[in-house]
């Protein structure tokens, strides 16, 4: 299911990656501003894909802080297997 949509694949192959800031995983607009040179995909298909993902419990939520509405992603323990396997 995962191999078959390419923007998952992507997004799962993205939030695999080694991050280098100080908060753990990705909002939609970094991964989007992270794939501007490399893949033309829009904010809106990144947005679907992650509740795609979230219903499938392959990625999961995380508030940015207190009292924003801002959400970044990590990949769950079963996220990590398949971006192992993608990898690979």
């Amino acid at each position: 299911w995962v191999a078959r949509g390419s923007v998952r694949k992507l997004l799962l192959t993205e939030l695999g990656r080694p991050q280098f800031s100080s908060q753990p995983g990705l909002t939609p607009s970094q991964i989007k501003r992270n794939f501007r040179g490399r893949y033309p995909v829009g904010k809106n298909l990144i947005l679907r894909a992650v509740q795609e993902l979230s219903a499938r419990n392959l990625v999961s939520p995380q508030r940015i802080g207190k009292r924003s509405r801002q959400k970044s992603y990590v990949l769950t323990a079963a996220g990590q297997q398949i971006h192992q396997v993608i990898t690979a």
